[in-house]
């Protein structure tokens, strides 16, 4: 972070001030958390990592496995509706049938259990 930070002050031509340097970067990794996020949904695992740990997939109410447009779909919801509350959108699945949360319901996913990959 430091560094593309530093390397902006440099084109720049001048030291950046703190919400100028947010500015940038709060896209920057909005951008590679969404590429994280719709890369795993919709690989042969239909996981991200942490998910595949979990031994959770993300799949569509009929499902199958998920598009990209899908899987993005599900990002933008998360980035709109969860993430400004703090999350509060992700205390809808206590409540629903199929434990789906806010961006879940939105982008017609959901999250199902599989066997969680084992560590050796």
């Amino acid at each position: 972070m430091a560094a593309v930070v530093l390397r902006v002050s440099v084109s720049v031509g001048r030291p950046l001030d703190v919400e100028t340097a947010i500015a940038l970067l709060v896209p920057i990794f909005a951008g590679i958390t969404a590429a994280y996020h719709i890369r795993g949904e919709t690989g042969p695992s239909q996981a991200t990592i942490g998910k595949r740990l979990m031994g959770l997939r993300v799949v569509t109410e009929s499902g199958d496995p998920l598009t990209p447009r899908e899987s993005i779909r599900r990002v933008v919801a998360r980035l709109v509706v969860s993430m400004p509350f703090l999350g509060a959108g992700c205390l809808v699945a206590l409540f629903s049938a199929r434990e789906q949360a806010v961006h879940d319901l939105l982008a017609g996913t959901v999250v199902e259990r599989t066997s969680p990959v084992r560590l050796r």
